[in-house]
């Protein structure tokens, strides 16, 4: 079950002791964790848990009130966006954020032109190998795509950027389940075909355990169940009552 790779060897990310929130507001609160190179790590809970605001607060969106957090060791916590991108760190934010105006391709040039210290080389004819459909709908503006669609070129313009560690917030979430599957391959074969690292923030346990036994739950801005370092035997139907989720059906 999940990623057992070894990776890199070393720590791609780590928080210690993380809190933050939004403007004045903390949701997140004394979050610690480390993320192997090349590994998969699932960040479980309910909607309203603190998840995305984690992840965000890693990408450099939300306000860190506390706490450190590494990039290869590095950190980046005070860095902007653009230079956290440019060290390998590429973002799939749960509301897609294409640019509509410009077409697939476009889209996918854009963030090129930002590349990152990362551990892999991701060119055009490589993300249109991982989606097909993309290369169909090359030359098609953002807002003629589907849900399914928009979803393939954020995950596509994210590896354009060349990261070392892909941050997921919750890719799966409002799509059929026919687009759910391949998505689903896509993420298992840019993890098998190259080194990148994932934290994939997600709801149904399911799903993550495809990819891992690197767990965290949260609640409350919270971790409640550690299982970061991949060690702990992990019960599926434990985690579904810490989680409070059904599986994707």
């Amino acid at each position: 079950m999940g990623d057992t790779r070894d990776g890199s060897g070393g720590t791609a990310l780590a928080c210690e002791r993380v809190s933050a929130g939004w403007g004045a507001t903390q949701v997140v609160t004394d979050v610690s964790f480390e993320l192997p190179g090349g590994e998969t790590l699932a960040v479980l809970g309910r909607n309203g848990v603190g998840k995305t605001t984690l992840v965000s607060t890693i990408a450099g969106r939300a306000d860190i009130k506390g706490g450190v957090i590494r990039l290869a060791g590095e950190p980046i916590q005070d860095l902007p966006r653009f230079t956290r991108a440019a060290r390998g760190l590429g973002f799939v934010p749960q509301e897609r954020e294409i640019f509509p105006s410009l077409s697939v391709e476009e889209n996918l040039a854009v963030a090129a032109r930002g590349r990152g210290r990362g551990v892999d080389e991701w060119t055009l004819t490589r993300v249109f190998d991982l989606f097909p459909r993309l290369l169909e709908r090359r030359n098609i503006g953002g807002t003629k795509l589907s849900g399914g669609e928009q979803q393939m070129l954020c995950i596509g313009r994210a590896l354009m950027g060349n990261p070392s560690i892909l941050l997921m917030d919750e890719p799966m979430e409002g799509l059929a389940p026919v687009i759910v599957d391949l998505i689903v391959d896509a993420m298992k074969r840019i993890r098998a075909e190259s080194g990148v690292a994932i934290l994939l923030v997600e709801q149904h346990v399911d799903i993550a355990l495809e990819f891992t036994s690197r767990l965290l739950v949260m609640d409350r801005g919270a971790v409640i169940f550690d299982a970061a370092d991949g060690t702990r035997p992990i019960d599926q139907r434990f985690i579904e009552s810490l989680v409070g989720v059904d599986a994707l059906v």
